[in-house]
């Protein structure tokens, strides 16, 4: 979900997920920035989180 939440900006991605009425102010970045680029900038915010909030993401993650 963060991906397309980067990637196609925040609207779009609530209203793929049927969420409405929320305000979003994120912009998407296709066009301007590549998927791997998006993915790459990403995993830098990520490495920069304490372990635990690291494991904690990754059980919501891998529990989809």
């Amino acid at each position: 979900m963060l991906l397309a939440y980067v990637r196609d900006g925040g609207a779009e991605t609530l209203a793929a997920m049927g969420v409405t009425g929320v305000p979003s102010g994120m912009p998407g970045f296709r066009g301007t920035l590549a998927e791997t680029d998006i993915l790459d900038i990403l995993a830098h915010i990520r490495r920069s989180w304490p372990p635990e909030l690291q494991r904690h993401q990754d059980s919501i993650s891998h529990a989809r």
